[in-house]
C-alpha cells in the first residue's frame, strides 16, 4: 500500500517537472519519495525479521491457529520482510522511466526478475524441500533483482541522479532502525516474560508492549535526528 501510494503520487509529479525541464526537481521528488518509503518500511522490516513469532501469536493465535501454525507463518513473514525495501523502492524508481515515456525498460526488468523468481522458488522447494517460506523468499529475491536491474538501466541511460542529502537521510533512517533493534534486544525478553505471566491474553499484551517500545524507540531516534523536518 505504501509503495502504490508513493508511485501513484510520484509519477504525475515527475512528469510535470520533466515537462517543465526541471530535471533536478524531478530527482528531488524521487529521492523524497524513496526516503519516505524507507522511513516507514525499514522499522517494519526489522520487526518482521526480529519478532515474527510474537507478531503471529499476538494477532492470530486462537482456535486452530496454534503454536506450530504461528511458527510456520513466522518464517514466511520473515522471508517476505526481506524484500520489503525492494518492493517500496521499485515503486519509486519505475516512475523515472514512465515519466519519460519509457515503458519497455521496466517491463524488461520485471520479466527478467520473474525468471529469477521462479528459478529460486523451484530450487528452494524441490531442491531444499522448503515450503511456503521458499515461495516467499523467491518473491523477495525477485524484487531485489528487479530493483537492481532498474537501477543499472537508469545508470546506463544517465537517469540516476540523487541529491547529496539522500545518503545522509537514509543513513539516519538506518541508524534509527538500529537503535530500535538494540532497545528491543535489551528490553524485549523482560517484556515477554512479564506479559506471558498474565495468562490468557499474554500473547496480545506481549505484542502490544513490544510494538509500543519499538515505536517509541524508533520515533525517539528519528525525531532526535530531525528526520521529520528533513523529509
Amino acid at each position: 500500500m505504501i509503495g502504490v501510494a508513493l508511485g501513484t503520487v510520484l509519477l504525475p509529479e515527475m512528469s510535470r517537472l520533466l515537462a517543465a525541464g526541471d530535471i533536478a526537481g524531478s530527482a528531488r521528488a524521487q529521492a523524497r519519495a524513496a526516503e519516505i518509503g524507507l522511513l516507514l518500511t525499514l522499522p517494519c522490516m526489522a520487526l518482521f525479521v526480529l519478532i515474527p513469532h510474537e507478531i503471529m501469536l499476538g494477532l492470530f493465535s486462537r482456535g486452530a491457529f496454534d503454536q506450530q501454525a504461528a511458527a510456520s507463518a513466522a518464517t514466511v513473514l520473515q522471508a517476505y520482510a526481506l524484500g520489503m525495501p525492494a518492493f517500496i523502492l521499485i515503486r519509486c524508481v519505475t516512475p523515472m522511466f514512465h515519466a519519460r515515456g519509457d515503458t519497455v525498460t521496466p517491463a524488461r526488468a520485471t520479466l527478467t526478475s520473474i525468471g529469477f523468481n521462479m528459478a529460486v522458488k523451484v530450487g528452494l522447494i524441490f531442491g531444499l524441500g522448503w515450503g511456503a517460506e521458499g515461495l516467499a523468499l523467491g518473491t523477495s529475491v525477485g524484487a531485489w533483482i528487479s530493483l537492481g536491474l532498474l537501477l543499472v538501466f537508469a545508470w546506463r541511460e544517465g537517469l540516476l541522479s540523487l541529491p547529496p542529502s539522500f545518503g545522509l537521510r537514509v543513513s539516519g533512517i538506518a541508524a534509527a532502525t538500529a537503535f530500535m533493534i538494540a532497545v528491543l534486544v535489551l528490553v524485549g525478553p523482560l517484556l515477554l516474560a512479564a506479559a506471558h505471566g498474565l495468562g490468557q491474553f499474554g500473547n496480545e499484551v506481549a505484542l502490544m508492549a513490544l510494538g509500543l517500545v519499538a515505536g517509541g524507540a524508533y520515533g525517539l531516534a528519528a525525531f532526535g535526528q530531525g528526520l521529520h523536518r528533513r523529509l
